[in-house]
């Protein structure tokens, strides 16, 4: 999943800029999920996951374009730790989605 983003954001010459701020609010509404799961006992693991790797698969998109487009070749820390918590949190989401999937 990973190399496809990557490959395909390389490939297409779409600017992924507009999605930044929707990533940004969707990261939000998965974290007022998560504490509101804990907090109140509910809990949708399938759809929680499912929400979550498609939030990490634009982060993944976007980081990509980021890097391409705006970071300058001195950021290459950042860019390694973008990408690599985009990698990480998107394998989590997908165990997520599984065990999900296992328990129904």
């Amino acid at each position: 999943v990973f190399i496809g983003l990557t490959v395909f954001t390389f490939q297409s010459r779409i600017d992924f800029s507009f999605l930044g701020a929707s990533l940004s609010m969707g990261l939000g509404v998965l974290l007022v999920w998560g504490f509101c799961a804990v907090i109140f006992g509910f809990y949708d693991g399938y759809y929680y996951a499912l929400f979550g790797c498609v939030i990490f698969c634009g982060y993944i998109l976007f980081d990509t374009w980021l890097i391409m487009e705006k970071l300058q070749p001195h950021e290459y820390v950042l860019a390694a730790v973008m990408l690599y918590l985009d990698l990480i949190n998107l394998f989590l989401y997908i165990l997520r989605l599984l065990a999900a999937s296992n328990r129904n």
